[in-house]
């Protein structure tokens, strides 16, 4: 019983790493936009990070990361055993808004942050989740097998897999809301 009790509170405590994170991205100026690009926080989406003056920027940095990890999570490791900034992309935005990785006269860059790791939606939770998650999504007992994934209820439309998820990105977010002449990296 001490075991789920301690999975339990595991499973709470990064929800509020994750919580934290995407805080602290937004007060450097990092604002969720949902994939597909339209959809509201209530429908089945997937959660990227945009600068919010994006169309206004005339170079991108555009980051994928790993496809285990959550939005705007590096390393959970590293998170526990140093701090929250240096696991996650808080310290590279930090740097990049700092004006740290920008060229001569072309200003501070805009930012996208993917999201290959939480591509499957729990309709329970009403969330984008990663495969990790959805693994060890509360189950009605401690034998009881995963939960089926359903190719329509649990993957989002344009981000079905990382490939897709890629593609969305370049296709609708850069060539979309992105200026035209905008280098992107």
């Amino acid at each position: 019983m001490n075991r789920l009790r301690d999975i339990a509170n595991h499973t709470g405590c990064l929800a509020c790493i994750r919580k934290v994170v995407l805080g602290r991205l937004e007060e450097l100026g990092l604002k969720i936009l949902r994939l597909p690009v339209g959809a509201t926080e209530q429908d089945k989406h997937v959660p990227i990070l945009v600068s919010a003056d994006l169309a206004e920027k005339q170079r991108i940095i555009v980051l994928f990361p790993e496809r285990e990890q959550d939005l705007g999570i590096f390393s959970y490791r590293t998170i526990g055993n140093e701090a929250i900034n240096k696991g996650s992309a808080v310290n590279l935005v930090s740097l990049i808004t700092k004006g740290f990785a920008s060229a001569s006269g072309q200003g501070i860059p805009g930012i996208v942050i993917a999201n290959p790791g939480q591509l499957l939606w729990f309709r329970g939770g009403g969330r984008a989740v990663s495969r990790t998650q959805w693994a060890n999504l509360p189950r009605d007992s401690a034998v009881a097998g995963p939960f089926r994934i359903d190719e329509v209820k649990n993957k989002v439309v344009g981000n079905e897999d990382y490939k897709a998820h890629v593609k969305y990105i370049f296709d609708n977010v850069i060539d979309q809301m992105v200026h035209k002449d905008a280098r992107i990296d």
